[in-house]
């Protein structure tokens, strides 16, 4: 049995939210709001960004393959991410303030790869518990 319609839609609307916002964050020239960057030491901010790359592009691959059970579109998903962890860096190069960065592009590259391993771990418990796919 397949996931629910109703579960792949919301999933879905999830998954290109999350995108946008992530989009929107990468490309703007002061992603981060002055307040919140006077509150945090400058030697954490370094390190907290990288580990928002991860995680995000963590939670973006668990959301947009999550409710899909075809590998064609889970791949098409994957591959959709890859690029646009590039397509981001080199829009940076672009913005005002920022600079793309190859070592981003890997640590977004890391976070599709820990998003997968959750997937797969995930997955046959989900399947398990609501005999989907």
């Amino acid at each position: 049995m397949l996931p629910s319609m109703r579960a792949r839609y919301v999933n879905g609307a999830a998954f290109i939210i999350l995108l946008a916002v992530w989009t929107w964050k990468l490309v703007e020239p002061n992603p981060v709001p002055a307040v919140l960057e006077q509150e945090i030491p400058s030697d954490w901010r370094y390190w907290l960004s990288k580990l928002v790359h991860v995680g995000m592009y963590a939670v973006l691959t668990v959301s947009g393959t999550v409710c899909l059970c075809r590998r064609a579109v889970i791949w098409g998903v994957i591959s959709l991410l890859l690029l646009h962890a590039v397509a981001t860096e080199i829009a940076q190069t672009y913005v005002p303030n920022r600079h793309g960065c190859v070592r981003d592009v890997v640590l977004d590259w890391i976070g599709i790869g820990l998003g997968l391993v959750a997937v797969r771990w995930l997955m046959p418990r989900l399947r398990h518990r609501r005999n989907e796919c």
